[in-house]
């Protein structure tokens, strides 16, 4: 099964799902759904109701639902995939069917509603359509400007479509060969190209005037079409096809340009060239599940970028005496770092996981990392963190998980979090009573991937006054 993992929330709680592309069906953790509609307060009283659950099924004559039920593996907030039970849509109405629960019939709607809208546009792709311009209208991009980024989306998907004909793999090879075009056309690197934009996350495409749409659009055309008479059988040749469309596209635009006497190429973003207020945008950013951009007086704290993998590696995850007290281990490679800062990137929209660089303001430099995540083990948010060694002791982690809890309160709605450390490491302790944490109770805690056994603490903060 190739499986796309999802949050869904019901009622505000976690419901782990995976979409089977080629089924076209939605798997939804039984765990999970028990958990939600029988309030059970925690992972383990979920598990044994629905250990007692599939012993009545059997002995009501349902013992071949439970067969066809099968196990998938699914992440958890630490991004480690586990061994779960999941049924897809019919399975799950016939368990919640032996549910007693005042939630069975809102679940049902709910399940329905997850459901609907990819049915709807697997059986009318219309629809997606219509819901793409309907949000590009709700952002204030004008119908000319629409029509064209919508025909870009078709091109793009045509071109990626002859891409995968041609043996090329989708991720990092589509985004070089999609880098190769854009350079070739626009003499930037995409990156290059966002940050004359002054773009983070944000889509490039959705930052470019009509013009530069039209000219991505002949860039990716003359690609596809070059691809298909040349039948490219290696990722290089495929680079020089790649080149050679971009590069049709970019004599376009010097001949423009030399007609109109004006650069093709803008630094305006969406909202320059839309003209209009958009505190609409600011608003869904505000309460989108991106990691956003936090300050305080000494700090920044940001999402990561590729390009933090050698300060990483140099400042902390290198170190074994940073590495001490943590759940992993230190890296003895930069390629190590490198595979965890994509590990991070891949997190930045989820629901339940915001990782934070933390950089010093005046002078840029990363010194450490903060994490807030839903942690399943203790059924609660948690707290992580930690500094490069040479800047222990100045009050940055303090400083920066303040600042990290407020958000978590503001814009999560949390009402409490969960910390825990090892009993030997009292810097840490130190910290979390700063922070107003109490102690809950002793626990087994388990460093450097597990190879580490350790006593420890588990600590909660109880956020007040959160509305």
């Amino acid at each position: 099964m190739e499986q796309q993992d999802k949050i869904q929330l019901f009622e505000d709680k976690r419901i782990r799902t995976a979409w089977d592309e080629e089924k076209e069906e939605w798997y939804f953790s039984v765990i999970d759904v028990v958990a939600v509609l029988t309030d059970q307060p925690n992972q383990r009283g979920a598990s044994n109701y629905w250990a007692k659950l599939k012993q009545r099924l059997k002995a009501e004559g349902a013992a071949q639902l439970l067969t066809n039920c099968q196990q998938l593996k699914m992440k958890a907030a630490d991004g480690k995939k586990r061994l779960t039970d999941v049924a897809d849509t019919e399975q799950l109405f016939r368990i919640i069917q032996s549910i007693p629960s005042p939630k069975a019939e809102p679940f049902k709607m709910w399940l329905a509603q997850v459901g609907r809208e990819r049915i709807e546009e697997t059986i009318d792709p219309e629809q997606t359509i219509d819901r793409a311009l309907d949000t590009y209208l709700k952002k204030g991009y004008s119908r000319e400007w629409i029509n064209q980024r919508l025909q870009a989306i078709q091109v793009h998907k045509e071109l990626t479509d002859e891409w995968h004909d041609r043996g090329v793999k989708p991720g990092k090879e589509y985004a070089i060969l999609t880098d190769e075009i854009t350079r070739a056309w626009s003499g930037m690197s995409t990156r290059e190209y966002k940050n004359f934009k002054g773009l983070k996350k944000e889509n490039l495409r959705d930052n470019m005037s009509t013009t530069e749409i039209v000219l991505n659009m002949l860039a990716e055309t003359a690609t596809k079409e070059i691809s298909k008479q040349t039948k490219p059988d290696t990722f290089d040749v495929n680079k020089s096809v790649a080149k050679r469309g971009g590069g049709i596209a970019g004599n376009a635009r010097k001949e423009l340009e030399l007609e109109t006497g004006k650069s093709v190429i803008t630094s305006q973003n969406a909202k320059e060239l839309n003209g209009v207020v958009m505190e609409m945008l600011e608003t869904v950013v505000d309460t989108s599940t991106s990691t956003p951009t936090l300050e305080t007086d000494r700090l920044r704290l940001r999402p990561f970028q590729k390009e933090d993998a050698e300060d990483v590696f140099e400042c902390w995850e290198s170190d074994p005496d940073v590495a001490k007290y943590m759940f992993w281990t230190s890296h003895n490679d930069i390629e190590e770092t490198r595979e965890w800062i994509a590990f991070e990137l891949g997190q930045i929209e989820k629901l339940d996981w915001y990782r934070f660089a933390i950089v010093l303001r005046e002078s840029n430099t990363l010194i450490g990392t903060a994490l807030i995540y839903y942690e399943e083990e203790v059924e609660c948010w948690e707290i992580g963190y930690n500094l490069g060694k040479k800047y222990w002791g100045k009050g940055y982690t303090t400083e920066a998980i303040e600042k990290v809890i407020d958000f978590a309160k503001k814009k999560l709605k949390l009402s409490q979090i969960v910390g825990r450390y090892a009993k030997e490491n009292s810097a840490s302790g130190n910290v979390m009573k700063k922070l107003g944490f109490q102690y809950e109770k002793d626990i087994p805690y388990e460093c450097n991937d597990g190879a580490v056994k350790r006593e420890g603490i588990q600590c909660r903060l109880f956020l007040k006054n959160n509305r």
